[in-house]
């Protein structure tokens, strides 16, 4: 199996501070030991510079963060298009029960004289 980015991290600072910003980067990759348990073997943390020797640049880096966060935006926005499709339907059911409801309620009697001397 191929290493993929398992970890970013990145501490920003006040520019106004003169601190350093730092940034990380593990690898990891994901296998299946020798009694068939998958396992993760993780590599870093270390700098951008060198993941960037090991092959993993940090255009790619990004690129790949960018793109899975997309993908995740477009999964969720489905999720919440289907379940506001389910949530309409849910009303209109909700409706046509309550409108059964009415219908099937006979409408309360009037009282004959609500004055209680006159019973």
């Amino acid at each position: 199996m191929a290493a993929y980015v398992y970890e970013l991290f990145y501490r920003g600072s006040d520019p106004a501070s003169g601190e350093p910003t730092g940034t990380h980067v593990i690898l990891a990759e994901d296998l299946v030991d020798s009694f068939g348990n998958r396992t993760r073997s993780t590599n870093g943390p270390m700098t951008l510079e060198r993941a960037d020797t090991l092959g993993y640049p940090p255009s790619a880096i990004f690129e790949h963060i960018n793109m899975t966060a997309l993908a995740q935006i477009d999964t969720l926005s489905a999720r919440a298009s289907t379940l506001e499709s389910e949530n309409g339907d849910l009303r209109l059911e909700v409706e046509q029960l309550t409108a059964a409801l009415a219908a099937a309620t006979p409408a309360p009697t009037a009282d004959p004289d609500p004055d209680p001397a006159n019973a």
